[in-house]
């Protein structure tokens, strides 16, 4: 599976940008996202959209979460969360379904970088365990899309991907898609291990803004080893799953519960169809159910996801506040290399 990284944040500025009134603040949010051939970008923007992410998070339950410390195996209920990850893998067999190459990357992610994440639990560096949280509900939301590609499979058998009925092609990737392609993106092309270099330095230890991260070695954060850009993409990545889990007041008991429902129908299912593959009525009884559950998720995902969409509108409208201080050069001489 292709992760565009670069692709995601252009569509998040153009969103920023048309977000904009059309004539001085829009020319100069331009200037902000593409000065200097598409290279500068200013801390105080960079900072408001941070600032933005951290009090939507007080708006939904991370403590189960946070209890963990950066270890997700000891999230209250990962044992149902992995084994429904397994029964997807299992049943999916060698079917190839997008959202389940990136629920398995995102979940070897999460288990490797575990030493990172535990590093900003012990030393209370917040946009680490920002960053873990937002994976974690990252995973949670698509082991609910990869439930929907199973039971589509199970109905029609050539499906080839699950793609929600009321999004267009352009759009077929919802919030929590694009949150956790960026993320794998970044830890495939090693830019995840560089931005966490950064942030596990300790002058960032309790620190809770971006503008933090400006005095971590003049050398690191504006050299060679992490590109702004990076800084950029993941807040980006950040706010679009934030955003979306402010608005639907995700609980860690809701996805378990949902996914304990499908391992125990896909389980009855399964062992029907073993005992008696002649048992039709048992196992279309077993795929009603199932279809019950997926239109459940499929109409939750896309109500959440069509009102953070447009909550993430009214927000971009806020950050013309942040650019006046460009005229007064206050712009941070960010040199971003896009992939």
């Amino acid at each position: 599976m292709n992760y565009d990284v670069k692709g995601i944040i252009s569509q998040e500025n153009i969103n920023m940008y048309m977000a904009m009134p059309v004539g001085k603040y829009r020319t100069e949010m331009r200037a902000v996202l593409e000065a200097k051939d598409s290279a500068e970008i200013t801390s105080e923007v960079i900072n408001k959209m941070y600032q933005e992410v951290k009090a939507k998070t007080k708006g939904y339950s991370v403590e189960e979460i946070d209890a963990s410390h950066g270890n997700i195996m000891k999230i209250k209920g990962y044992e149902t969360t992995a084994d429904a990850i397994d029964a997807i893998n299992r049943l999916m067999e060698d079917k190839k379904f997008d959202c389940v190459d990136l629920m398995n990357d995102l979940h070897d992610m999460i288990i490797s970088r575990r030493a990172d994440f535990e590093h900003g639990y012990r030393y209370n560096v917040d946009m680490i365990k920002v960053i873990y949280q937002t994976l974690v509900l990252d995973l949670y939301e698509l082991v609910d899309m990869c439930i929907c590609a199973y039971t589509a499979m199970m109905r029609n058998p050539n499906q080839k991907d699950i793609r929600f009925t009321d999004l267009s092609d352009y759009q077929s990737k919802t919030a929590i898609s694009q949150s956790a392609a960026g993320f794998v993106g970044l830890y495939k092309k090693g830019d995840f291990g560089k931005l966490m270099k950064v942030l596990k330095d300790p002058k960032m230890s309790g620190s809770t803004t971006v503008e933090a991260m400006e005095g971590v070695g003049t050398g690191i954060l504006l050299g060679a080893i992490l590109s702004p850009f990076i800084i950029r993409a993941t807040i980006g990545f950040i706010r679009l799953g934030v955003n979306f889990f402010f608005v639907k007041a995700a609980k860690i008991d809701d996805y378990l519960s949902t996914q304990n429902e499908f391992l125990r129908t896909a389980i009855e299912a399964e062992r029907a169809r073993d005992e008696d593959p002649n048992a039709i009525e048992k196992q279309e009884k077993c795929l009603n159910a199932l279809e019950r559950l997926a239109a459940f998720i499929e109409t939750n995902i896309l109500k959440v996801d069509k009102e953070a969409n447009s909550q993430m509108v009214k927000d971009n409208k806020q950050y013309k506040n942040a650019l006046p201080s460009l005229s007064t050069g206050a712009a941070m001489d960010f040199n971003i290399t896009l992939y």
